[in-house]
């Protein structure tokens, strides 16, 4: 029997391997605070392999929304945080975590458009 997988493993490889996903969009994610990085994701781009990236909103507090992608299957042509002003419905901000907009190129399997 193989080395006990860690949680972190096995959610890198239900992404890489079972959902076969180049783009995935994750919410609830820990963030450090005034920094758009997670130590979580760090974690998790380092064990999905050396092309994985992600992006972070800076909106949410300590919990932020996240988008990991495969550079190379696609390629990040821009990435904006969607500042949407504060209303409170039962004195909650219903944006507590503001919408993040990618958008990608997707390449073929040489790396080319």
């Amino acid at each position: 029997m193989g080395p006990e997988r860690t949680p972190i493993s096995r959610i890198a490889n239900i992404i890489t391997t079972d959902l076969r996903a180049d783009v995935l969009l994750l919410s609830e994610i820990n963030g450090r605070a005034a920094l758009t990085t997670s130590v979580e994701m760090d974690r998790l781009i380092a064990v999905a392999g050396p092309h994985w990236q992600y992006r972070l909103t800076a909106s949410g507090k300590s919990q932020r929304l996240a988008i990991m992608f495969n550079s190379e299957a696609v390629r990040l042509e821009a990435c904006e945080e969607v500042v949407v002003a504060e209303e409170r419905i039962q004195d909650a901000d219903i944006f507590a975590r503001d919408p993040l907009a990618c958008s990608f190129t997707f390449l073929d399997a040489n790396g080319a458009l």
